[in-house]
């Protein structure tokens, strides 16, 4: 480690279960930028603090790339839930593919949305545990909240030296299958549908993807 790029590591307390952690990781970046990212027991990945550059705006994509997962899943998720009103996706084509199946952008949740989509967002939520549990209380009895976010599972997995993921100021805190899926049950949700991608038919390979129903 090169002087520049050095830092202290101290115990930090878990965003998800409040327990301190010292198990961490120094990850340089392609472009030689550094950061520490921590790992816990309850199985979440997170930097000791939120970063200051944080970039809440998800990166245009292509079209195909966008729009495959909601392509993938809308039949299921059709037959979930029976309403057509929704949270709109940060990325755009997904909401005008929405849009052509008859669903109705929301932007007054109390209506009580039939689904919410959490895409790309996740890694950068702050409290996410405070995300779940808002998605939970306004959706509607049958409602939907569909996640792709980056699953480092894939670590483990396939032993790649480096996570593409990792990006000191972009994303906050990752997680893992069984992370993810605890919590969501947690606050009360049926996980429908858990599966991991590692292609770039998605907007972005190596996450995993959640239908989780109310």
């Amino acid at each position: 480690m090169q002087e520049k790029d050095s830092a202290t590591i101290t115990h930090t307390k878990c965003p998800i279960c409040k327990l301190a952690t010292s198990m961490a990781n120094y990850i340089v970046e392609p472009d030689g930028t550094g950061g520490i990212w921590y790992r816990c027991n309850c199985g979440v990945t997170f930097q000791g603090e939120y970063p200051s550059q944080v970039d809440l705006v998800v990166p245009e994509i292509s079209d195909n790339r966008a729009i495959h997962g909601m392509r993938t899943y809308i039949n299921l998720i059709e037959e979930l839930t029976f309403g057509r009103k929704y949270i709109p996706s940060e990325t755009e084509q997904v909401n005008t593919y929405m849009d052509s199946r008859g669903w109705v952008q929301m932007v007054n949740t109390s209506d009580n949305p039939d689904l919410i989509i959490c895409e790309g967002i996740l890694e950068k939520e702050l409290k996410p545990l405070e995300l779940f549990k808002d998605a939970f209380e306004i959706l509607n009895n049958t409602g939907i909240l569909y996640i792709d976010t980056p699953d480092t599972d894939y670590l483990a997995r396939t032993n790649i030296t480096y996570f593409h993921h990792w990006k000191n100021n972009e994303n906050y805190i990752l997680w893992n299958k069984r992370s993810l899926v605890r919590e969501l049950e947690r606050v009360g949700f049926d996980v429908i549908v858990v599966r991991r991608n590692a292609t770039t038919h998605y907007g972005k390979p190596d996450t995993i993807q959640v239908i989780a129903q109310k």
